[in-house]
């Protein structure tokens, strides 16, 4: 195994392990178009459930609180939480499910 793929492994392992990963089906989602902390957003009309846009850190000026459309595949992460000894900082970190949109496409709607 060359040196760059075994140092893949070796960083990205224990990011997967600390969480549950499942690929869904090809979604669209349609709602309003935030930011969040870890990236660009769509907040569902249908439930009202936030799914993050793979690939986007934030929305532009001219998209930012208006109706988007967004397809892509779904990827599902379903985060654990990991104690912190009480001599050790806090860190802040993503908790629960956190729903992912890949490889996206989106369009501003209206």
């Amino acid at each position: 195994m060359p040196v760059p793929v075994l140092k893949f492994y070796v960083l990205i392992m224990p990011l997967l392990l600390s969480c549950n990963n499942e690929f869904k089906n090809d979604i669209t989602v349609a709602g309003q178009a935030l930011d969040a902390k870890a990236g660009a957003v769509v907040i569902s009309n249908s439930d009202k459930k936030m799914y993050y846009v793979d690939g986007i850190s934030s929305w532009s000026k001219d998209v930012y609180g208006k109706n988007v459309k967004v397809s892509g595949r779904l990827l599902i992460e379903n985060f654990k939480i990991t104690p912190t000894k009480k001599e050790e900082p806090q860190e802040q970190k993503i908790v629960g499910i956190k729903r992912i949109i890949l490889n996206p496409k989106w369009k501003l709607l209206n």
